[in-house]
């Protein structure tokens, strides 16, 4: 999570974009155009399961979290999930040429760790992770 003097620092030199409540920031499968770093506000992640009809409650993203990256390590152009903002948002915007940039200049080693361990958690294969059986079972979220 980022500092509030990190996040001042990057509001300098990034766009930054306002969201109502209630407001969609991107839906699920649009072309990915960057990733956003929360400076005030929570954003609601969702995936939609279209074959077996639900929703899912992906989590919650606050002040000094960022989302909307996974494409690019992923290699992918469209967003694997839809990101809405649950109260007044302010987010830093990091476009693609920015992350893109970045991620050349990462080490292949590093990249391969994250996607390693994005894969396993996905899968809740994360050594030392505890889940309940709560966190476990998939949302319904009819609102959606």
């Amino acid at each position: 999570m980022l500092k509030t003097s990190d996040l001042q620092s990057l509001k300098k030199h990034y766009e930054v974009k306002n969201f109502k409540k209630g407001d969609v920031i991107f839906p699920q499968g649009q072309v990915a155009n960057g990733a956003f770093i929360v400076i005030k506000g929570i954003v609601h992640l969702k995936k939609r399961h279209k074959q077996e009809n639900f929703i899912q409650h992906i989590g919650d993203i606050g002040p000094g979290d960022s989302f909307g990256a996974w494409y690019i390590l992923f290699e992918s152009e469209l967003r694997a999930v839809s990101a809405e903002a649950y109260e007044d948002c302010e987010l830093i915007f990091i476009p693609n040429l920015i992350l893109a940039k970045k991620l050349k200049n990462c080490d292949p080693f590093i990249i391969y760790c994250f996607r390693k361990w994005i894969d396993l958690f996905a899968k809740n294969k994360v050594p030392g992770k505890k889940v309940s059986k709560e966190s476990s079972k998939i949302k319904n979220d009819p609102s959606f």
